[in-house]
């Protein structure tokens, strides 16, 4: 059995391990997944009894990696969070290379999520924070914007929500005015629910093309698995919808007569809150 280790939140762990456990039941696999709260030894140390280990919302020791396992004795290092957002903008149809993008406040992302579409050539950013004495390096030419200029900026063609607005408590609640002037072809809340948040319905309503954070924790988890088990046959994008489908009848509340499996919603969503 495969045994791979969690480094991140609690609540984002409860995610992670409904998504690892429906890909091991329908891919069969044979592997278990731990939530661990901090590193107290080194990578080498702890690959002696796990087998793989994700750092989700935080780099181990400001290393540029989040994603460690173990290939015959050999440790592999990856930077799982960006290569699984490179492939979020595939599975979205969205097309990076000369694009627009507006992006909302600084977060544990922010670093490899800004790599990533460094790496797919970008060709325009506009990040907004309202963070003081931001220490975040940026590119040459990029700048961050105070939150009442951005509502000036035309043409986008991506905003990506990076603020704790719209997440499990806040989801009545949007980073941009009710009455925003902007406008974009595309937008992405890092929400980890596959709940549409006030920030996506505002978009929505105005015919944007809508992305869900959920789908980037399973194309992460997807990546993961496939990478420990070398199973490339997991990857492929009527698996991520089903995934989605999946999770979203674990959380979403929804009458009976429609989904026969699900009845424990009220259960998951206080457990995300923290409340079992």
């Amino acid at each position: 059995m495969k045994k791979i280790a969690y480094v991140g939140t609690k609540i984002n762990f409860d995610i992670y391990r409904v998504l690892h456990n429906r890909i091991k039941e329908v891919k069969n696999l044979d592997s278990e997944i731990f939530y661990v709260s901090y590193l107290d030894v080194t990578i080498d140390e702890f690959l002696k009894e796990y087998d793989a280990v994700f750092f989700e919302d935080n780099l181990y020791n400001k290393q540029k990696f989040d994603f460690y396992f173990n290939v015959d004795g050999v440790i592999q290092e990856i930077n799982l969070k960006k290569l699984s957002f490179i492939e979020l903008m595939k599975y979205a149809n969205f097309k990076i290379e000369n694009s627009n993008i507006l992006i909302l406040e600084t977060n544990e992302y922010f670093k490899q999520i800004y790599e990533g579409l460094k790496e797919l050539k970008a060709s325009k950013f506009h990040i907004s924070s309202i963070k003081q004495n931001n220490s975040i390096k940026l590119d040459k030419g990029d700048y961050f914007k105070n939150f009442l200029d951005i509502e000036r900026l035309s043409n986008l063609d991506l905003i990506i929500n990076l603020t704790d607005l719209g997440n499990i408590y806040t989801l009545d609640q949007s980073p941009l005015k009710n009455d925003t002037n902007i406008n974009s072809k595309y937008v992405l809340d890092l929400v980890k629910i596959p709940i549409e948040s006030t920030f996506l319905k505002q978009f929505k309503s105005k015919g944007a093309n809508i992305i869900y954070g959920i789908d980037l924790s399973i194309i992460e988890m997807i990546l993961m698995l496939l990478m420990i088990f070398d199973r490339k046959d997991i990857f492929y994008n009527e698996f991520i919808k089903q995934l989605h489908v999946f999770v979203d009848k674990k959380i979403n509340p929804r009458p009976k007569n429609e989904v026969e499996e699900i009845n424990t919603s009220k259960e998951f969503l206080k457990l995300l809150k923290g409340n079992i």
